[in-house]
C-alpha cells in the first residue's frame, strides 16, 4: 500500500493532495481510498495456477463450484491471487481482533473461539476474492497508517505553532508598512525636513491687523494634518532605529531592513502553507485510519463464539472477585463492570451481554456501601482513649473522610454518604462510658466535617 508521506517535502504535499482526485475520478471514487481493485498481471498463465498445490480444491469449496466459468480469465486470476494470500490475510485478521480485544478487556482469545474467524476468513475468499483482497489492503493500511499519520505530526512539529506564527507574520507585515511610510524620509537630512514641516505646520500665523483671529484658526487646521504625518513619521522611525540599538537609519540601511523583513515575511507565509498542506494529508490519513479501523473492527461482535467465550470469561471473573467481599475486591469488581460498560461499541462485542447489570451494580453498590460502614463502625470501637484519642482517632478515619468515591457515589454525593454512616456510628454509641467518649469524639469530627 502506497504511504500517505515518504520523507514529505513542501513540494510533494501539493502532489499528493492533487494525486487524490484524477481527471474524470468522481468524488466517491477518491473518498474509496484502499478499495483494492483486482490485481491483473500480464500473461495470467491459467494452466500454471490449476497446476499450483491447493488451488482446485481451493476453488472447489465454492458454493457453486459446479458452475464457474473457466474461460473467464480475469475471474480466474482474481480467485488465485486470493488463494495465495488467505493464510496471510487469515492472519492478519486474528492478529487485529486478539489485540483489540485484549486491549479492551485483558483476554486472550482461545484457539477453539478464533477457529470462526479463520472459518469465516476462508469463505469469504472463496466466494468473495475481490472483497477479501480488498481486506489485504486494509490490513495494511490498518498497520502503516498510524505510523504514517505520527510522521506527519513529528513534520508538523518541527514546523512550528500556526497561531504564533500567524502573529509573528502580522507584526513583521505591520513593521513593513512602517518601512514603506518613511522610505523617503531614511537619515538625519530626511529626519530635518519632517521636523522642519511638523514645527511650520503647527505653528500659528499672526496675519495681519486686518485678518480676524477666526481666519488665522482656520488657516492653521488646514494645516494641521501635514503636521501631523510628520510627527507619525517621526515616530515611526524612532521605533524602528531603537529595534536597531538607536543607530540612525539611512537609506542602505532602511533598504537592507527592508528586504531582511520581506525575507522573513516570505519564509513564514512558506512554513504556513506547508503547515497547512500537511495539516490536508494528516486529515485525510486519519479520516482514511478510521474508516479501516471501522470495517475491521466493527465487525467482531459477529463472531458468536468469541463474543460467547469474552462474555462468560467476564462474567465469571466478576463473580469470583465479588466472592471474595473485602472492599479492594468489590471495588475492583465495580470498576471491571464501568470499564466494561462505558467501552466505545465499535467492535459490537457486548462483554456483559450475559450479566444482569442493573441487579449487579445495585448489588455492588450495597456491598460497597456496608463494607465501608462495617470499616468505619470498627476503626470507631477500636480506638484508644487517652491521650490524643481525637487526633489518632481522626488519622485513622481519614481515609473514609478524604474519600470522592464510594461505589457508585461521586464527590457531594459520597461525601454525604460518609457524614451519614458517621451519624449512624455515633447515634448507635450508648453502652457505657467508652461509647460516650466514643461518641463526643465522632460528634466533634463531624462538627469539624460541616465547617
Amino acid at each position: 500500500m502506497k504511504p500517505f508521506v515518504e520523507e514529505l517535502t513542501p513540494a510533494e504535499i501539493a502532489e499528493i493532495d492533487r494525486a487524490r482526485v484524477q481527471p474524470g475520478q468522481s468524488d466517491d471514487q477518491a473518498e474509496n481510498i484502499g478499495q483494492a481493485e483486482t490485481p491483473i498481471q500480464k500473461g495470467f498463465d491459467v494452466d500454471a495456477a490449476m497446476n499450483t498445490d491447493g488451488f482446485l480444491e481451493f476453488m472447489a469449496k465454492h458454493p457453486e463450484a459446479g458452475s464457474l466459468d473457466m474461460e473467464d480469465t480475469a475471474a480466474l486470476e482474481q480467485r488465485f491471487e486470493a488463494f495465495k494470500v488467505k493464510d496471510e490475510v487469515t492472519t492478519g485478521m486474528k492478529g487485529v481482533i486478539a489485540e483489540q480485544v485484549k486491549k479492551e478487556s485483558g483476554i486472550a482469545i482461545t484457539d477453539e473461539a478464533m477457529a470462526e474467524v479463520v472459518t469465516k476468513m476462508e469463505t469469504l475468499a472463496v466466494t468473495e476474492p475481490g472483497k477479501f483482497l480488498e481486506m489485504k489492503t486494509k490490513l495494511e493500511g490498518f498497520k502503516t497508517l498510524p505510523t504514517e499519520i505520527a510522521g506527519i505530526e513529528g513534520k508538523l512539529a518541527t514546523l512550528g505553532n500556526s497561531t504564533e506564527l500567524e502573529g509573528d507574520l502580522e507584526k513583521l507585515q505591520t513593521k513593513q508598512e512602517k518601512l514603506s511610510s518613511i522610505a523617503d524620509h531614511a537619515g538625519r537630512w530626511g529626519r530635518m525636513k519632517l521636523w522642519t514641516a511638523m514645527i511650520k505646520n503647527k505653528l500659528p500665523e499672526f496675519g495681519t491687523i486686518f485678518e480676524s483671529p477666526a481666519s488665522i484658526k482656520q488657516s492653521l487646521a488646514e494645516r494641521a494634518p501635514d503636521s501631523i504625518e510628520a510627527a507619525e513619521k517621526i515616530k515611526t522611525i524612532a521605533e524602528l532605529e531603537a529595534e536597531k540599538g538607536g543607530v540612525t537609519l539611512f537609506k542602505s540601511d532602511m533598504d537592507k531592513v527592508s528586504k531582511e523583513t520581506d525575507a522573513s515575511i516570505a519564509s513564514i507565509e512558506q512554513t504556513l502553507g506547508q503547515i497547512s498542506d500537511l495539516s490536508t494529508v494528516k486529515a485525510e490519513a486519519e479520516k482514511h485510519f478510521g474508516a479501516v479501523r471501522s470495517e475491521l473492527l466493527g465487525g467482531i461482535g459477529d463472531f458468536k463464539t468469541i463474543t460467547g467465550m469474552l462474555q462468560a470469561e467476564v462474567k465469571r471473573a466478576l463473580e469470583e472477585t465479588v466472592a471474595k467481599g473485602d472492599m479492594a475486591a468489590l471495588e475492583n469488581a465495580l470498576a471491571a463492570y464501568e470499564h466494561y460498560k462505558n467501552l466505545p461499541k465499535e467492535t459490537g462485542v457486548d462483554y456483559l451481554g450475559t450479566v444482569d447489570k442493573d441487579k449487579l451494580e445495585k448489588d455492588l453498590d450495597k456491598a460497597i456501601q456496608d463494607e465501608a460502614f462495617e470499616e468505619m463502625l470498627d476503626a470507631v470501637m477500636n480506638s484508644k482513649l487517652g491521650a490524643n484519642a481525637l487526633g489518632n482517632l481522626e488519622k485513622t478515619l481519614e481515609g473514609w473522610i478524604k474519600r470522592e468515591k464510594i461505589g457508585t457515589k461521586k464527590g457531594d454525593e459520597a461525601r454525604q454518604f460518609i457524614r451519614k454512616a458517621l451519624e449512624d456510628i455515633r447515634d448507635g454509641l450508648n453502652n457505657g462510658q467508652g461509647d460516650f467518649a466514643r461518641k463526643h469524639m465522632v460528634s466533634r469530627i463531624l462538627i469539624k466535617l460541616t465547617k
